[in-house]
C-alpha cells in the first residue's frame, strides 16, 4: 500500500507516492538507487544529472535550497487533508461552534467536559478513522455546551459531535 503526499515547490507541484520499497513521483517510478536522503540533504538522479538539495525548517515553515536559491516547500499527506477537512467542518462563529465528524470514525477518547472552558485549538477528541487516531481541536474560544458523542461510538461523516457556546 502507498502512503500519498502532494509536495509543492515554489510554483511546482508533485504527487508522490512511496512505499517500503518503492517511490512514484508523478506516476512515474524512481528506483531506489536513483534517490538518497541522509538526514536533511537529498540527492535525486534525474538521468542525464544528479540535483542535490537540503531542507531546512522556520518555526512550521519549510524551505528548500537549491542552487544557491531557497524555495518554499509544503507537504501535504492524506492525514494533512483529512485533518483540514475536519477544521473547516465546523460551523460558529462568536456565537459558539458546532464541532462534526469530518469522516466516519469511532470516538476513542473525549478530552472535555460539559461547562469547560477551551481555547482555539485545544484538544477535544480524538476520532479513530482509516486506522489512524485523529485529535480533532476546538475551532474557536469557547465553553463546551454539549457532547454528542460517548466514548466507542461510531459516527457518520457530518454527525455533532460537540457544540461550544
Amino acid at each position: 500500500m502507498f502512503d500519498r503526499s502532494n509536495i509543492k515547490i515554489g510554483k511546482h507541484e508533485y504527487e508522490v507516492l512511496h512505499s517500503e520499497s518503492q517511490l512514484k513521483v508523478n506516476g512515474k517510478d524512481v528506483p531506489e538507487k536513483d534517490f538518497v536522503l541522509i538526514k536533511r540533504m537529498a540527492r535525486i538522479n534525474l538521468g542525464d544529472r544528479y540535483k542535490s538539495f537540503v531542507v531546512n525548517r522556520n518555526g512550521d515553515d519549510l524551505w528548500l535550497l537549491m542552487n544557491g536559491r531557497e524555495y518554499p516547500l509544503v507537504i501535504e499527506t492524506d492525514r494533512d487533508r483529512l485533518l483540514k477537512v475536519a477544521s473547516q467542518n465546523t460551523e460558529g462563529g462568536s456565537s459558539g461552534a458546532t464541532i462534526r465528524a469530518a469522516m466516519p470514525g469511532l470516538v476513542v477518547r473525549i478530552a472535555v467536559k460539559v461547562g469547560q472552558t477551551v481555547k482555539r485549538s485545544d484538544p477535544v477528541l480524538i476520532l479513530e478513522a482509516m486506522k489512524m487516531e485523529n485529535e480533532v481541536r476546538s475551532p474557536a474560544d469557547g465553553v463546551v455546551k454539549e457532547i454528542k458523542v460517548n466514548e466507542r461510538d461510531s459516527v457518520d461523516k457530518g454527525s455533532v459531535m460537540v457544540v461550544l457556546e
